[in-house]
């Protein structure tokens, strides 16, 4: 497929954020697999993210609080009572609103701005969502990065799911790690790990490249990787996709459980008869856990939750829908 615009629309298809390379050999080669840039023209995501877009967006100030809108500075956060002050939120609940000027300071010395869950902020953020939805198994939501000259958001990293980066304004040097954590998910577990650890693990250097405007980069999760702004301004947007795993199954698994008599009996004491109550219990309840997961009755409506696993999102055209 020719390496052209990629344009907000709702039918938009995989096979043209991957262009010139086909889906395919993006599924054959990299797919859960290992990293990829992909080089495209200056304009191929303009449609999708842009300084006029991003303006647009920023005011729509009333949907922005300190949850979805973030600064970071040489990697460390930006504490939230230095951009947003006390409010009662659009619910009426307390909370902070975020104060521009102050964002606005930040950024002109040196911060970077993240925006939150922007994936349905415009029809070209939404249209990405859906291709990307539309291709993989999984739930998807987009973060913005702005930075500017040589700062870093975000230290060395892995992320806990796959990530789909799209270069849109300025220069950012990437660097990927050779070291990957296998299959890492959003717990504690992961999420707690020491940046000392990250540092130590992150292996040697496998992909350093100064990504343009029109440039994309797939990194599958638990890969880890860094990246710079190298031009005075920047911006990238960056989808993630979670799947489906073994432990969503398991919980899946635990509405049939609850119905089930076994399931809801006491386990026997391992001192009873030196624990062979104990190892007769758990057989049986591995035994008919493997019956009930096998059985089309669990089977089927899996299935169809598998693939119907994405956000609800909708689109209104007015007025014919309100007719």
């Amino acid at each position: 497929m020719e390496n052209s615009q990629v344009k907000a629309e709702q039918g938009l298809l995989f096979d043209a954020i991957v262009a010139p390379m086909t889906v395919t050999d993006f599924f054959k080669e990299y797919f859960r697999n290992k990293p990829v840039v992909i080089k495209g023209a200056d304009n191929k995501f303009s449609d999708v993210m842009n300084w006029k877009l991003l303006s647009d967006i920023l005011n729509q100030s009333a949907i922005w609080s300190p949850h979805s809108l973030n600064l970071y500075s040489n990697t460390r956060a930006i504490s939230a009572d230095q951009f947003s002050y006390p409010s009662l939120t659009r619910e009426g609940n307390e909370g902070r609103l975020i104060n521009f000027d102050q964002v606005a300071e930040h950024v002109k010395n040196g911060a970077s701005l993240v925006l939150n869950d922007i994936e349905t902020l415009n029809p070209g953020l939404k249209s990405v969502a859906h291709a990307i939805e539309s291709t993989f198994v999984g739930k998807v939501q987009a973060n913005l990065y702005c930075s500017r000259s040589e700062n870093q958001a975000l230290p060395v990293h892995f992320d806990t799911h796959d990530v789909f980066a799209f270069q849109v304004e300025g220069s950012k040097q990437w660097r990927v790690y050779g070291t990957s954590v296998q299959k890492p998910i959003n717990h504690h577990f992961f999420k707690s790990i020491d940046q000392s650890f990250h540092e130590a693990n992150k292996g040697e250097l496998s992909i350093d490249e100064e990504l343009t405007s029109g440039d994309f980069i797939y990194i599958p999760r638990g890969f880890y990787h860094e990246a710079m702004c190298h031009s005075e301004s920047t911006v990238h947007v960056s989808y993630s996709c979670v799947p489906i795993i073994g432990i969503d199954l398991l919980t899946a698994f635990f509405d049939v459980a609850v119905k089930d008599e076994l399931f809801r009996d006491a386990i026997p004491n391992p001192d009873e008869k030196s624990g062979k109550k104990l190892e007769e219990h758990i057989t049986r309840l591995v035994g008919r856990m493997r019956n009930n997961v096998l059985s089309p009755e669990f089977q089927e409506p899996f299935k169809e939750a598998l693939n119907n696993y994405k956000f609800d999102r909708f689109s209104v055209k007015l007025p014919d829908d309100f007719v």
